[in-house]
């Protein structure tokens, strides 16, 4: 059993994690018994690719191309810190199996970086 839980959720720059990238990244991990707040973290992510996004996205996220371009890293510096708070993690989502994980597993995919999930619990509400 893991002894912590992730919460992370993720702006995008439109729906098909294929073809859009995230731009945000927020996590909190908490210790599972206490719930007790052990790490928070918040990234701007700098898409690899051309990118745009969506007026959709836009209207509900707030965030901005050119606020991406200002403040954005690419999502390779962000895993380096993101993916160490999931060992020992389970995982809690809002829409997780459905958009999170697909978007965090697609830009894993793109920057060649191993997302292993396995012997996690996904929690979604």
């Amino acid at each position: 059993m893991n002894k912590y839980i992730v919460c992370f959720d993720c702006e995008t720059t439109g729906l098909n994690p294929k073809e859009e990238f995230i731009i945000q990244l927020a996590a909190s991990k908490l210790i599972k018994e206490t719930m007790e707040v052990v790490e928070e973290k918040l990234w701007y992510v700098k898409p690899s690719r051309q990118y745009s996004i969506s007026p959709v996205a836009l209207q509900k996220h707030g965030i901005s191309k050119e606020y991406i371009e200002e403040h954005g890293i690419y999502f390779n510096e962000v895993a380096k810190e993101f993916l160490p708070m999931l060992q020992d993690a389970d995982v809690l989502t809002y829409n997780g199996n459905t958009f999170d994980i697909k978007f965090l597993y697609q830009e894993c995919l793109r920057w060649g970086i191993e997302l292993d999930l396995d012997n996690k619990i996904f929690y979604i509400f």
